[in-house]
Formats: structure tokens, C-alpha cells, sequence
């Protein structure tokens, strides 16, 4: 009997040392440098070589543990997206997932600026892209003028002439451009005056 009970000790033993090689992994592959580094920072082998193979090694993985990211493949993820570890934990904070947070990165908009451009405007990374680079860094003036159908080239044209979104859409209504449209009412002409002289072929000279 007690053969038996010696048995099962050991087969017991062996199942809980096979289960945990199963979820940490070993050591092969890592030379003894490499695997104390890793030991330093008190990780499994197994998260070594998942972080490993996306290019982290030791102190940029040390700074995504401080950061509070345990799961490899989560690290992994955002590294893949472009983040380092203290800007991901700020993103992820926000309630951002790495897919969701890297069309905003890659447009290098910070995470305040994207933060106001998606309640204010629900556009995507490119579009407010577009509408800063245009000279839009108001989220709600690019709202106006978006509501009103101009797109961000337009409406920055229509800017640079000195046109607000009303005066633009009422001009735009007569079917007159941007620089057109600056010249009637440089010469004091109202939009239905212009549109009137117009039609009956004059011009503003």
C-alpha cells in the first residue's frame, strides 16, 4: 500500500510540473545572459518569448510590467501599433484597444485631440486628419462647415477669403466659387445683387 501511495506522490508530482511548463514555457533558446536578464525582471519563459519576438527585450519589458501590463500578447499589441509602454497605458485608460488607437497615432494625434474629435464629430483618424491639416484645429468649427457639406479643402478656401460657413453656403447656393465670390463683395455687392448682375452677364470691374 504504501508503494502505491509512493506512486501516486510521484505521478501527482510529475502532472503539476508538466502543467507548469505547459503555461510558463522553458528556457530553450535563451543563452544564461539572457535568461538571468529575464529571471531579473521575474517573468516565465513563455512571456520572454512572446515579447521577445516582437523585438522587447528586458528594460522595455520591465517598463510595460511597471506600466501595468501583464499579458504578453496585450504588450506585444500595442508595441505592434506603435506605442511604448507609458503612452499605451494612458490610450488603454481612455478605453482604447491597440486596432482602435493606431489610425490616431499613425496620424500623430495625441489622445486629447482624439478624444474631442470623436465626440464632436465622429470622423475617422484620415478625416481629421484632413480637417487639421487644413487649418481646422477645432474639432466644432470643422463640424459647421462639415454639417454644410464642404468638404475640408473647400471650406479652407472659402476661409481664406474671408467667408464665414453662413456667407459661404449662401454664396456657394448661387453657384459662385470662393474667389469669385470675394470680388462681388469686395466691390460691395450682397450675394442676390451679385447673383442678379450676374445672370444678365456683367461683371464686378
Amino acid at each position: 500500500m504504501k508503494g502505491r501511495h509512493r506512486w501516486l506522490i510521484v505521478s501527482l508530482s510529475a502532472l503539476v510540473l508538466m502543467a507548469a511548463c505547459a503555461t510558463t514555457g522553458t528556457w530553450e533558446g535563451f543563452n544564461e545572459t539572457e535568461k538571468s536578464e529575464w529571471q531579473a525582471i521575474g517573468v516565465s519563459p513563455s512571456f520572454a518569448s512572446t515579447v521577445k519576438a516582437a523585438g522587447i527585450y528586458p528594460k522595455e519589458a520591465q517598463a510595460w510590467l511597471n506600466a501595468g501590463f501583464k499579458d504578453p500578447v496585450e504588450i506585444v499589441n500595442w508595441h505592434n501599433a506603435g506605442f511604448p509602454a507609458g503612452e499605451a497605458k494612458n490610450w488603454r485608460a481612455a478605453k482604447f484597444s491597440p486596432a482602435q488607437a493606431e489610425p490616431w497615432k499613425k496620424e500623430g494625434i495625441s489622445l486629447q485631440s482624439t478624444q474631442m474629435w470623436l465626440k464632436e464629430t465622429g470622423f475617422t483618424a484620415p478625416q481629421a486628419k484632413q480637417w487639421i491639416d487644413n487649418g481646422f484645429s477645432s474639432p466644432e468649427l470643422a463640424k459647421v462647415w462639415h454639417q454644410l457639406k464642404f468638404g475640408p479643402v473647400d471650406a479652407k478656401l472659402w476661409r481664406d477669403n474671408n467667408f464665414s460657413s453662413s456667407e459661404a453656403l449662401a454664396w456657394s447656393s448661387q453657384k459662385f466659387g470662393a474667389k469669385e465670390a470675394a470680388l462681388w463683395k469686395s466691390r460691395g455687392f450682397s450675394v442676390n445683387k451679385a447673383a442678379e448682375y450676374r445672370t444678365k452677364g456683367l461683371k464686378p470691374e
